[in-house]
Parts: C-alpha cells; structure tokens; sequence
C-alpha cells in the first residue's frame, strides 16, 4: 500500500490530479475504512478547486471520526473556499479546540476574519500562529546539538 500512496503523492507532485483522483479512489474501494485515503482525495478535490466534493468526502467521515483534528480543521478549509463563512469558523474554532497547539487552524481563521475585514481578529491569529511556530523552533533548537 505505501507504494501506492507513493504513487499517488507523485501524481499529485506532477499535476496529475485526475490519476492520483482515480487511484485513491480505486483504493478506497478496496480499503474503505481507511480514513487517510478518504482525506488524501478530499485533498486532491481541494487541489482541483472542487471544494464541494472534498466537503462531501470529509463530512461522510466526520460521522464515524467527529473529533478528528484534520477532518475538523480541513472542513473549515473547504467551506471557506465554498463561501460558507459559518460552517467554515465553526470548523476551524472545533479544530482549534482539539488541537490548540497546531498553528493550522489559525491560519484558517486568520484568512477567514481578513475576508470579513475582521482585522483585528486575523492579527490575533497570526500572531497565535507565531508563538506556536516560535515554540517548535525553541524546541528543535534544543535537539541540533545532539546530531
């Protein structure tokens, strides 16, 4: 299988998204308790601007997985791209409440408040998104001397 998936990552690397859509999805019949292969063609949707279908693909597996941090944060995502501005911060606000210290579903919600013209807002987030990424830097910094 992670030959496949390799695969279908190259598809997706050189543009091929109608292949790497057609395998994902001929491997899903195959495997379709496998929530990974449902997100990689909610992704490869989201990459052909088919905002809709990655919507329909994540909110399926939403019911079985209600508390997945990716299902979660990339629904916000889509809906944002669907102009759906209320489903989209519901989404993104449930990402950040399961995973507060991803810096993910801030950059959603900064995007979404700058489209509300909610300033303020977006530069809470932003600024939320640099302390997280500060943190994770302090922490690989520490590791540099040991390799």
């Amino acid at each position: 299988m992670n030959t496949i998936i390799n695969q279908i990552q190259q598809y997706i690397a050189n543009n091929q998204l109608q292949k790497a859509q057609q395998v994902t999805a001929q491997l899903i019949e195959k495997t379709p308790e496998n929530l990974y292969l449902h997100k990689l063609l909610a992704h490869i949707h989201g990459l052909k601007e088919e905002s809709l279908k990655a919507i329909q693909i994540l909110e399926k597996q939403l019911i079985k997985f209600p508390d997945d941090f990716d299902l979660n944060n990339n629904l916000g995502h889509y809906y944002f791209k669907a102009e759906d501005i209320e489903k989209s911060d519901f989404f993104i606000q449930k990402a950040k409440k399961i995973n507060p210290d991803s810096p993910s579903p801030s950059q959603n919600a900064a995007e979404l408040y700058l489209f509300m013209r909610k300033f303020d807002l977006a530069q809470q987030e932003i600024d939320h998104c640099l302390e997280i990424n500060e943190a994770k830097f302090q922490d690989y910094l520490f590791y540099i001397p040991a390799l």
